[in-house]
C-alpha cells in the first residue's frame, strides 16, 4: 500500500463507526430478529459521543505508543482505561469509554479491565455548594408568580 493509500487514525475510527450507523432501523425489531446490536448504532448523538470518545483514545495511541493503525491501538485500550481510572474521572465517563471502545472493535465490556461501578451519589453536576443560589430579586419573582411582562410594570 503506498503512502497515498494510508490513512490517519482519526479517518479509520470515522469510517468505522460510520460503517455501523442504522440511523431509522428498529432496534427493537433487530433485537427480535437476534441482529447483534453491538454491529449498530442508532442514533446520532451516540454515534457523536463514541466518535469524540474513540477520537481521544487514538490520539493518545499515537502519541504514547506511535501507532498507525486501530489493529495497533487495540492492545492499548486496557493502560488506557486503567490511566483515566488514576486520573479519577468518572464511573459514567469511563463506562462512556468502554462502550466506546466496545463499539470500535466489536466486542463486549469484560474484554477491557473492569470499571468502577457508578453510584448516584457521585453524580457532581457541576453543583457547587459555596455560592448563595438566590438573591433577593430572585427569590421575590418565584415566590410572587409573575411574568417578566409583568415584573417589569411594576412601580414603586
Amino acid at each position: 500500500m503506498g503512502h497515498k493509500n494510508k490513512k490517519s487514525l482519526i479517518c479509520q475510527v470515522s469510517e468505522n463507526l460510520k460503517s455501523k450507523l442504522a440511523i431509522g432501523e428498529s432496534k427493537h425489531q433487530n433485537k427480535i430478529d437476534s441482529i447483534s446490536s453491538k454491529e449498530k448504532i442508532y442514533s446520532y448523538g451516540t454515534y457523536n459521543s463514541y466518535l469524540q470518545q474513540s477520537i481521544q483514545f487514538v490520539r493518545w495511541c499515537k502519541t504514547e505508543h506511535k501507532c498507525k493503525t486501530l489493529a495497533d491501538c487495540r492492545s492499548y485500550a486496557d493502560e488506557y482505561l486503567k490511566q483515566n481510572i488514576e486520573k479519577g474521572l468518572s464511573a459514567y465517563t469511563l463506562k462512556l469509554q468502554v462502550s466506546a471502545l466496545c463499539k470500535l472493535y466489536s466486542c463486549n465490556s469484560t474484554d477491557f479491565i473492569p470499571t468502577p461501578p457508578r453510584k448516584r451519589k457521585n453524580i457532581t453536576r457541576s453543583r457547587n455548594t459555596n455560592i448563595k443560589c438566590e438573591t433577593d430579586f430572585e427569590r421575590f419573582c418565584l415566590c410572587t408568580g409573575l411574568r417578566r411582562r409583568e415584573i417589569t410594570a411594576l412601580r414603586g
